[in-house]
């Protein structure tokens, strides 16, 4: 049997067709449906029409979303075109079989999905889109929204059957059945979801032992972990998830996992949590990889309905979500952007297309950034991060290494980014920081010396150099005294330095701020709390100069003990009324969290006074700025003659102006210039030139 080629089935408009396959159903008379050969045949219909009233799109297909698994083409489906299947009138058709070489996880998928006596017809990107044709490709992964929002099922594979899986199908199935005709789903608005959690509390998995661990393992499954999955599972309204022979809706599934986490809330609050295995059981799978991927289906859903507010996701918000103290794997570094462009709403506006014939994925990424950054949002730097890596991966699943260089301000959305520490979330939370003031708009600078792609122009203000920074960033901030000695002591040796300095930071009230800075500044200004929630800025809760020191004196208090013979240590540990004061949250824990949100940051103190955080990174004579539209402030240096003629086609000169260049170092918390208060000193607004 020859191999098939796509010249005999060819798209002659690749940004408008696309190929489908029609899976031919196994020998009805067949003893083994499982084991027959594959059959198919190929054809191509058009996916996007000029005039959908004359020349409607009527073939109907399912779309496939799962894992390629290894590259490695060890199967093969055969391409038939003879009796009873030949199209005998059709052009350039090929009378003679030949056959397609796919992987092992799409002809199981095959297998499972074939009927026994009907013919399926599909849209799967190994088959339906040839890979080595990277202009077809391109325009292709381009059509690739369109494709999963036309199809009339999208059928989610996730795997053959195995460790249980169909107990969690079948649980799955029946819990989100019951949430279901419970109307629980009405509750998902923001008016009501305070409502939910009564009428669930008392919801228990029956056999918890045992759907613990076989959930474990089905979360554990490869494709929750594909970056190309994300648009394929949020487009179509009919969604499912195909397990062995199992099938549930999305949507069911959704309910189930959400219950399933009431139930976790539940359980940890019991005795059960006492057991350390079953601790640890749940812990497992209240870390479940569907979060992410419901909320984009959510929203998506609800934007191509047309419902009231129902913005979607841009680009940069989906990839943060990804990105972001994830790991969502993608076998070239491009498709990080690539596999999300048929999803976010505003691919158009931004101009973002697949390119495959371009080499170099650190231009396709810096075109990505800057147009991200002219859209209005500058705070994609906050997630600039270093050490930058493209990464890629060879066909056996290994890692290869890009050696192209990002300019600084170019983030390149590796997996397992840190979390800004000005999380909010956008559709819910009000802003509390705007270093920029009022509705300040980012202003992209433009400069005829200026050309090169991979300078960045920013309208901004400077807000001061910094002096000292402290000798350790935070890069663990799990607890160990010693460890938070340390910081606190940081911290302080600093603070005393700001208030010996004179120039007046806060105004007229600037003795008072200086105190205040130093349990402002450790935890952001921001403060949360188990039992009220995110509060927002620390200096509206007055208490929390309380907590300050309650954590600090936690501190000092087992870095006395540790100077003890260990029974005087049990003696006075137990003589200090510890174990009331920690039951009543009198230890600073709540303060001790505040704390995480600045991890990887690094204390500093600036020429005038200010105290903040900066990157790890940063060192003396960096640049504390605000940018236009900023919420937070960014840390530069001035950039080396290296990054210069890296922007400059190899002249080491500032051809912009003395010290108009620098080089991005990270995001920034400065105490006393989040309110705008920089805005106000005119002669401060300058443009930054990043490279």
């Amino acid at each position: 049997m020859t191999t098939f080629s796509y010249t005999s089935v060819p798209l002659k408009s690749p940004a408008t067709e696309i190929r489908l396959l029609e899976l031919y159903p196994s020998d009805s008379d067949s003893d083994d449906h499982f084991e027959a050969p594959l059959r198919c045949r190929l054809f191509t219909t058009p996916i996007i029409t000029t005039n959908p009233a004359t020349h409607p799109i009527v073939t109907e297909f399912k779309a496939l979303s799962y894992v390629w698994g290894d590259d490695t083409a060890t199967h093969s489906i055969a391409v038939s075109y003879d009796p009873p299947f030949a199209e005998p009138n059709a052009p350039n058709i090929p009378r003679k079989p030949s056959k397609i070489a796919i992987t092992t996880s799409l002809d199981a998928a095959l297998r499972h999905i074939r009927h026994p006596v009907k013919s399926v017809t599909l849209w799967i990107d190994q088959i339906s889109i040839n890979q080595t044709d990277f202009t077809e490709k391109g325009h292709q992964v381009q059509l690739m929204g369109k494709i999963y929002a036309s199809a009339t099922q999208v059928l989610v594979w996730i795997g053959p059957a195995a460790d249980g899986s169909d107990d969690v199908m079948n649980a799955m199935r029946v819990s989100g059945q019951w949430a279901r005709d419970a109307g629980l789903e009405s509750y998902y608005a923001r008016e009501r979801f305070h409502l939910l959690q009564p009428i669930i509390s008392n919801v228990h998995p029956d056999d918890p032992t045992t759907i613990l661990q076989s959930l474990k393992h089905w979360f554990e499954r490869t494709w929750f972990t594909r970056l190309w999955v994300v648009q394929e599972f949020c487009l179509c309204p009919d969604t499912v998830f195909v397990c062995g022979d199992r099938i549930v809706a999305v949507e069911l599934v959704m309910l189930a996992v959400q219950l399933l986490q009431f139930c976790i809330g539940n359980l940890k609050a019991g005795e059960l949590m006492s057991i350390p295995d079953w601790r640890t059981r749940v812990n497992e799978v209240a870390d479940e990889p569907t979060a992410a991927l419901f909320s984009c289906r959510q929203r998506r859903r609800k934007f191509d309905r047309g419902e009231p507010q129902a913005e979607g996701d841009t680009l940069f918000v989906l990839l943060r979500k990804l990105y972001v103290a994830r790991d969502t794997g993608a076998k070239q570094h491009r498709d990080r952007v690539y596999g999300l462009l048929g999803l976010a709403v505003d691919t158009d506006l931004l101009g973002v297309k697949p390119d495959y014939m371009t080499t170099e994925t650190g231009v396709i990424l810096t075109g990505v950034a800057r147009a991200i950054v002219s859209t209005g949002r500058v705070d994609l730097l906050c997630f600039t991060q270093g050490p930058k890596r493209i990464l890629n991966y060879r066909s056996d699943g290994t890692v290869a290494e890009n050696s192209e260089r990002l300019p600084t301000w170019v983030p390149d959305w590796r997996p397992g980014l840190r979390e800004s520490y000005y999380k909010i979330h956008e559709n819910t939370d009000s802003h509390v920081f705007n270093a920029c003031g009022g509705d300040s708009q980012v202003e992209v600078a433009t400069d005829g010396k200026m050309s090169s792609e991979l300078v960045l122009g920013l309208g901004g203000y400077t807000i001061d150099t910094i002096e000292e920074v402290a000798p350790d960033a935070w890069t663990d901030m799990d607890w160990d005294h010693k460890r938070y000695l340390a910081y606190f002591g940081q911290m302080e040796q600093l603070w005393l330095r700001a208030k010996d300095k004179t120039y007046p930071i806060y105004g007229d009230n600037t003795a008072q701020r200086k105190e205040e800075s130093l349990w402002r500044v450790p935890i952001g200004d921001r403060y949360w709390s188990k039992l009220l929630g995110e509060l927002g800025r620390a200096g509206t809760v007055p208490d929390v100069a309380v907590y300050h020191r309650q954590c600090w004196d936690n501190v000092l208090h087992f870095a006395e003990l540790d100077k003890l013979p260990l029974d005087e240590m049990n003696k006075r540990h137990a003589e200090s009324g510890w174990e009331e004061r920690y039951a009543n949250g009198q230890c600073g824990q709540e303060y001790r969290e505040g704390m995480r949100r600045m991890v990887g940051m690094r204390p500093f103190l600036t020429e005038r006074g200010y105290l903040g955080m900066g990157p790890a990174d940063a060192r003396e004579g960096d640049v504390v700025v605000v940018f236009c539209g900023g919420r937070i402030p960014f840390v530069l240096r001035h950039a080396t003659g290296e990054e210069v003629a890296a922007a400059n086609g190899g002249t080491q000169r500032d051809v912009g102006g003395e010290g108009r260049l620098f080089s991005f170092v990270g995001e920034a918390f400065c105490d006393g210039v989040m309110d705008g208060e920089v805005v106000t000193e005119v002669e401060k607004k300058r443009n930054f030139f990043l490279v």
